[in-house]
């Protein structure tokens, strides 16, 4: 019996030790690990289809994977010698993705020459880059247009400061009916601070704690501009859709979550409002491209070179990942061709970096996670221990190490 378990624990590890990713004669297969499905990133889907179409002895073959263990399965897989050829990178996981990724057979110049910016993203030991941003995403607004009709609000109140957002928010309320005027997520506290010019990340590599960002967002509490019951139920794009909230800070993707959940409701999108004296207002946060496995053999290695090379100069696959989640695409050649209607989130997205109101910033996830206990702590303790609860929560923000993170998370939200 000892010996028969034996011997299917070798067949077991024989077998786990197999990587998905195979070589027979000239040709090569890989898999590219996606975490959404086609109807959510068909854009990858057919560039791998595309791809393996047009180049002989070269199959892609997409792998839908679910995004909530995504970011801890795929470092996982490749440490052990498996995981996919090929895998959708993210701007907040740089710190997993850096050390299971390959650097791409180009230059940091070689790409900017091609028109894309920030390319000294995460470069690799020897100086060339493992991925590269694909879009920007700048925050946008988005409202109902049926609860801004009934308001009696045109396009003419469109917010573009902060106080008139405040003044929209508080015609858009409606108490009886539990609607608030405007939800927010915890992201908007770096647009409050980006736009008072406050930093990330100090200059002893710890983060920066936003007290102004925090006060103001407690302000709007107590004057009925938002309120806790609505954030506090999950997420800004839930309220949108159950009707919760008017207007909502959110992200350009939401728009093609609302249109797929909830059809029949109509929403249009603004920039971000900002300070009146700020010509920065919004953080742009970053999707990336693809990524390589590290652990590949030789002419996988190639192959899969090949399809990152030959994506990164195809115009029709890099702006359709670009308008597949409304955002900007960060080959400033292909920005002029991208065309959104106007009040889309795209439009929105575009016009931003088109005037350059927008920062590029990445925001690791361990400092989201930070900002998130810290406004709940905020907004929503009560009591006795309300203060010390809050002090707390600052604490974990400001002990969140963040000294070995890339210069770009460390550049002054002031420059």
């Amino acid at each position: 019996m000892k010996r028969l378990l034996a011997t299917l624990l070798i067949m077991v590890f024989a077998l786990v030790g197999c990587g998905a990713n195979t070589t027979s004669g000239d040709n090569v297969e890989l898999e590219f690990w996606i975490p959404g499905a086609e109807d959510e990133y068909g854009f990858y889907y057919d560039a791998a289809a595309k791809y393996s179409e047009m180049t002989e002895g070269v199959t892609i073959t997409p792998v839908q994977q679910p995004w909530g263990d995504y970011w801890t399965k795929l470092p996982l897989e490749v440490n052990n010698g498996r995981g996919p050829g090929i895998f959708i990178t993210h701007t907040s996981y740089g710190d997993v993705l850096k050390p299971i990724s390959a650097e791409l057979d180009t230059t940091v110049e070689e790409l900017e020459e091609l028109g894309y910016t920030n390319t000294d993203l995460y470069v690799g030991e020897n100086g060339k880059p493992q991925f590269i941003p694909a879009l920007y995403a700048p925050n946008v607004i988005y409202y109902n247009k049926a609860m801004w009709d009934a308001a009696g609000l045109t396009d003419a109140d469109i917010p573009k400061t902060w106080e008139e957002l405040e003044s929209v928010a508080l015609k858009l309320y409606d108490e009886q009916n539990k609607v608030i005027g405007f939800d927010y997520s915890f992201h908007v506290l770096f647009d409050l601070a980006l736009q008072d010019g406050q930093a990330i990340v100090g200059e002893d590599g710890k983060a920066q704690f936003y007290g102004d960002s925090l006060d103001t967002i407690t302000k709007w509490q107590k004057d009925g501009v938002t309120n806790y019951m609505s954030y506090g139920a999950g997420s800004p794009e839930e309220s949108f859709l159950q009707g919760a909230a008017a207007m909502i800070y959110g992200q350009p993707w939401m728009a093609n979550y609302f249109t797929n959940t909830m059809p029949d409701l109509e929403f249009a999108s603004f920039p971000m409002p900002g300070n009146a004296d700020s010509k920065i207002k919004v953080t742009s946060q970053a999707e990336l491209t693809p990524g390589i496995n590290k652990n590949l053999e030789e002419a996988e290695m190639e192959a899969a070179q090949g399809f990152l090379k030959w994506m990164l100069n195809d115009e029709e696959t890099m702006l359709s990942i670009a308008s597949g989640n409304n955002s900007a695409s960060a080959n400033t050649n292909y920005l002029q061709d991208q065309e959104y209607a106007e009040g889309s989130a795209g439009s929105a997205a575009v016009s931003t970096i088109e005037d350059g109101s927008d920062m590029f910033l990445i925001i690791p996830s361990t400092l989201e996670s930070a900002y998130n206990v810290l406004l709940e702590s905020t907004i929503s303790t009560e009591g006795a221990n309300k203060d010390a609860d809050i002090e707390k929560a600052k604490i974990s923000v400001e002990n969140t190490d963040l000294s070995q993170t890339s210069e770009l998370e460390k550049r002054k939200l002031s420059e």
